[in-house]
């Protein structure tokens, strides 16, 4: 993100600050680029159309898919915590 030399040292919320102030409009995409950078993390995997076919098929169907897997991981991390 390109930010005025005065700026690039400082936390999010400042720079978030900074491009409030000035104006959202103009500064939309580089907050988004921002938050994603400071916010997001983002782990790809893959999935093989011949042997992960029955998988494929089935998240077809599912409509928000980042929350289906998010909350399976979520009751595997509740299963493995009691004993």
């Amino acid at each position: 993100m390109l930010l005025p030399a005065d700026l690039s040292g400082l936390a999010f919320s400042a720079v978030l600050f900074y491009y409030i102030s000035v104006g959202w409009k103009e500064n939309k995409k580089a907050y988004i680029m921002e938050y994603k950078r400071s916010k997001i993390k983002r782990i790809p995997f893959d999935l093989n159309t011949e042997t992960d076919a029955d998988i494929l098929q089935f998240l077809e169907e599912i409509k928000n898919k980042n929350g289906y897997i998010k909350n399976l991981i979520r009751e595997d991390i509740d299963r493995r915590k009691k004993p």
